[in-house]
């Protein structure tokens, strides 16, 4: 082999192998890109809890598990919850529905709630539940109003007095008064 057809062998080669990598280049990366542009979504996520932020990353609402049960929460600006609906279980409840309207303090809330037994809403003032008119299938429909205080220290709730008044099924009117959790007075 000559040395012109040598050096024509290797800019043939050279020339090759970039026109073959530029072809590769434009094929394989062209499909990666048009892979990764696609507005394509996953069908399912899975997570215990869900956070959404504003635009300065503070906490506006969250999407969370609470002791086994769904809740969904918006909070203001300064971080206080005025909104949750949810569900919620416990001792006495049978797993109930609920939505709850808080003030900007979030010590007063106005609750609706259903479970089993019926509906309810519930008012409450300082922590301390107020008034609340429920329909039961044993209780029947009342309605109640309560005066108390909150303990912050020992997170307990003194009722000082309540009046309840409703229709029990099957028995007609009922009135009682009650006074540090007992009754005081019952209409027959």
């Amino acid at each position: 082999m000559k040395r012109k057809q040598y050096l024509f062998l290797i800019a043939i080669t050279v020339v090759a192998g970039l026109i073959g990598g530029a072809m590769s280049n434009l094929l394989f990366m062209a499909r990666s890109a048009v892979a990764q542009n696609t507005k394509q979504h996953e069908k399912l996520v899975m997570a215990e809890g869900f956070r959404l932020v504003d635009k300065n990353g503070k906490e506006r609402g969250c999407f969370i598990m609470n002791e086994g049960e769904p809740i969904l929460k918006f909070l203001d600006e300064s971080g206080q919850t005025r909104l949750a609906l949810g569900l919620m279980s416990g001792d006495q409840l049978d797993q109930a529905s609920y939505i709850s309207l808080f003030e900007k303090k979030g010590r007063d809330n106005i609750m609706l709630f259903l479970d089993d037994e019926g509906p309810s809403i519930v008012i409450t003032r300082e922590h301390v539940r107020v008034a609340q008119f429920s329909s039961s299938t044993d209780l029947g429909t009342y309605f109640t109003l309560s005066s108390g205080s909150y303990q912050p220290g020992d997170a307990k709730v003194y009722i000082d007095h309540s009046v309840m008044m409703g229709i029990k099924p099957d028995k007609g009117p009922l009135l009682k008064l009650i006074k540090h959790g007992k009754v005081i007075w019952g209409s027959p």
